[in-house]
């Protein structure tokens, strides 16, 4: 049986390749820092006020339906449910939040198709 050859490898993926592997090392820049403390504390705010908001509130009911194993909580209420429930709920809280803060700068929908 014939042995494969091993592929070879570009110097730009061997490039790109070490600077992936080595990046979990390097600190990252102040500034790029402080903006990723912004839109983590930017997303669990909208998916708290969201969680306030009519579409929120009907995802919080349903998701209380669904009973499951306690892994998570839904961020803006105080159910406990599987992750993949949480998530959901999350999605639907921070969504309605940003759909609102949308629609007033904007007040048709953002998600609007048009067909022939």
């Amino acid at each position: 049986m014939k042995s494969k050859a091993k592929p070879e490898i570009s110097p730009v993926m061997q490039k790109v390749s070490a600077y992936i592997a080595a990046a979990p090392r390097k600190a990252l820049p102040a500034k790029v820092l402080e903006k990723t403390k912004h839109h983590v504390l930017d997303t669990l705010a909208a998916m708290v006020s969201g969680s306030r908001l009519l579409p929120g509130r009907k995802a919080i009911s349903y998701a209380k339906t669904l009973g499951g194993k306690a892994e998570a909580v839904i961020a803006g209420s105080r159910i406990v449910t599987t992750a993949a429930t949480a998530v959901s709920g999350r999605a639907s809280a921070r969504g309605s939040r940003r759909m609102q803060a949308a629609r007033k700068r904007a007040p048709t929908s953002l998600n609007a198709a048009v067909g022939p």
